[in-house]
C-alpha cells in the first residue's frame, strides 16, 4: 500500500492517504483527524479528548470519549474472547446496560454495594441469595369489594415493597343484611403458605351502636383474596352485617400482609 502526503489537508482531502484519497488523516491547529470518505468520523483535541462522529469537548479539568450518532444513538460492546459480555445504549428513550447471563454489580473502592440480578431486582452490599433480592417497588389504587352486596369506595390506594403490600382505603354505604363481613377485592392475593390464619389488618369507624376497631384475618390455605373481619372482646367474634355492619357504617381499613407475588 503506497502512503501519499499530498492532499489538501481537510476531510474530502487529507493530508496522509493510501490510494484512497478521500480516506486518511487531516492535521490540525493542535488537534488530529480521521477521515473516511470524504467525512470526518474521529478526531482527538490538544487535551486528549476522543470524539466518535462529534468534535469533542471536556468538562475543565476533565478528559472524555465521546460518541455520536444522526440517527438511533450510540453504544459500546465488551467482549470477553468472541463473547458478547456486555451492550451499553444510549438513545433519545434511556441509557441501557444489555448483559448475556450475569448480573451487573455496582462495585466502591472494592466492595460490590448493589447489583441487579439476572432475574430482575435489586440486592446490597454484595448479597446474591435470590430470597433477599427486591423485585418490585410500585404504588397504585385499588377498589375494594365485599363478600355480600356493595359498599362505596371513598378512597384506597397501596403500596408494594417487594412481596409485602400495605393497602388502605375508606368505605361506606353497605347494602349487605347478612352473614360474616369479608373485605375482597385485594390489590393482591394473600399468601397464606405465608399468613395462614394470620392478622392481616386494622378497620376503625362507625358501625351499629358503636365507635371503635376490629381486625382482618386471613384464613385457609393457598391464595386469598379476601380478609375476614373479627372483632374483638370476650375472644373473638366474626363481623356481620345487619348486627354490626349497616348502610351507616363508614370504616377505614388498614392491611398489610405478604402477597403471593
Amino acid at each position: 500500500m503506497t502512503i501519499k502526503i499530498n492532499g489538501d489537508n481537510h476531510s474530502t482531502s487529507p493530508g496522509i492517504t493510501s490510494g484512497d484519497t478521500d480516506t486518511g488523516f487531516v492535521f490540525g491547529d493542535d488537534n488530529l483527524k480521521l477521515s473516511i470518505g470524504g467525512t470526518q468520523k474521529i478526531e482527538v483535541d490538544a487535551s486528549g479528548n476522543l470524539g466518535i462522529g462529534m468534535t469533542p469537548s471536556a468538562l475543565s479539568g476533565y478528559n472524555s470519549i465521546q460518541l455520536a450518532s444522526s440517527t438511533n444513538g450510540s453504544y459500546i460492546d465488551l467482549y470477553t474472547g468472541s463473547n458478547l459480555d456486555t451492550r451499553i445504549i444510549c438513545d433519545a428513550s434511556a441509557l441501557k446496560f444489555q448483559s448475556d447471563t450475569k448480573p451487573v454489580s455496582f462495585i466502591v473502592d472494592g466492595t460490590e454495594r448493589m447489583r441487579v440480578a439476572n432475574s430482575g431486582g435489586i440486592s446490597f452490599n454484595g448479597d446474591t441469595a435470590d430470597s433477599n433480592v427486591l423485585h418490585d417497588y410500585e404504588e397504585g389504587t385499588w377498589t375494594p369489594t365485599v363478600n355480600q352486596g356493595t359498599c362505596s369506595v371513598i378512597s384506597a390506594a397501596y403500596t408494594k415493597v417487594g412481596r409485602y403490600v400495605h393497602a388502605h382505603c375508606r368505605i361506606n354505604n353497605f347494602t349487605g343484611t347478612s352473614g360474616g363481613f369479608h373485605l375482597t377485592g385485594l390489590p393482591y392475593a394473600i399468601d397464606n403458605n405465608a399468613c395462614n390464619d394470620q392478622h392481616v389488618g386494622t378497620a376503625w369507624g362507625t358501625y351499629v351502636g358503636t365507635t371503635g376497631e376490629f381486625h382482618f384475618w386471613s384464613q385457609t390455605s393457598g391464595l386469598v383474596t379476601s380478609a375476614h373481619a373479627y372483632a374483638g372482646g370476650n375472644g373473638y367474634a366474626a363481623v356481620s352485617y345487619g348486627s354490626t355492619i349497616t348502610g351507616n357504617s363508614n370504616i377505614l381499613v388498614a392491611l398489610h400482609y405478604i402477597s403471593s407475588t
